[in-house]
């Protein structure tokens, strides 16, 4: 009796799941066609994934194929579009092929700074360090370099914002590939443009953890000063106290790094 009453749940369950996935498709296809700019391509992802994952293969092309025909420079449209198009089933392709279609499909998007953007983070997921750090330089092109004064409109600021999201990712690189020359040309840039909100503080902060330098403590500190509600900073400070045998400000840095972004899962780990 009870194991009916527990299959019943489950039956019940993935009944409701179901029909939860059908209507978020039904609406997600209703948008292509009323307001396209408010479907997020995660929704798309998730759609066609949910149905991939249960065997609805047809389900997840007709979605797919939707997708793509409302937004066909869109790399996630183009992407599932492919996957789907023609597969008995999508489930038994390996990774590298997933791989393949999804470059394929990144490279295809015509607009310049968004296909860079996509491609440094795909090579970068996929650890290939230098091709990513090429699109990276490709997303920023002169950025760090210019003088220009910003225009702070609101479509530049997102700019702006995405450009310094791509500063990131490449200092992040050339530190991992221990470019320490490179990284310090972008520290420069980072104070003279503020990339990092702290007036380049981040930056020379974690170029001198590179180098074990002992005032990126200050520069850490510094930092916090002007940015007193930032969980990765007080996390990269744990780091440094506790390399220098700080075990107590390590754990104190570390707390209150946790209490401010509590459901991050890297500052979690340092309590596993």
């Amino acid at each position: 009796m009870f194991q009916s009453n527990k299959k019943d749940r489950e039956n019940l369950l993935k009944a409701e799941l179901a029909s939860h996935q059908d209507n978020l498709a039904a609406l997600a296809a209703k948008l292509f066609t009323l307001d396209i700019k408010s479907v997020d391509e995660t929704y798309i992802s998730a759609i066609c994934e949910s149905y991939i994952m249960d065997g609805k293969y047809k389900e997840a092309s007709d979605f797919a194929n939707s997708a793509f025909k409302y937004m066909p420079n869109n790399a996630v449209a183009v992407f599932y579009h492919r996957l789907t198009t023609g597969a008995a089933d999508p489930n038994s392709f390996s990774k590298t092929r997933r791989n393949q279609i999804e470059e394929a499909a990144l490279k295809e998007n015509p607009d310049l700074f968004e296909r860079s953007m996509d491609l440094g983070v795909f090579y970068r997921r996929n650890n290939e360090l230098d091709k990513a750090a090429e699109q990276f330089k490709n997303a920023l092109g002169d950025y760090l370099t210019s003088d220009r004064p910003e225009d702070k409109n609101i479509q530049n600021e997102k700019i702006i914002q995405q450009k310094k999201a791509a500063a990131d990712y490449l200092f992040n690189i050339v530190l991992e590939q221990k470019d320490l020359q490179f990284a310090a040309q972008i520290r420069d840039a980072a104070k003279k443009k503020d990339l990092d909100g702290c007036e380049g503080m981040l930056y020379s902060a974690r170029l001198a953890a590179a180098k074990n330098d002992p005032e990126a403590l200050t520069f850490f500190s510094e930092c916090l000063k002007k940015r007193p509600v930032f969980s990765y900073g007080y996390l990269l400070r744990s780091g440094v106290y506790a390399a220098l045998g700080d075990e107590k400000a390590a754990i104190d840095d570390a707390h209150k790094a946790a209490s401010i972004n509590p459901v991050d899962g890297t500052i979690a780990k340092k309590f596993g």
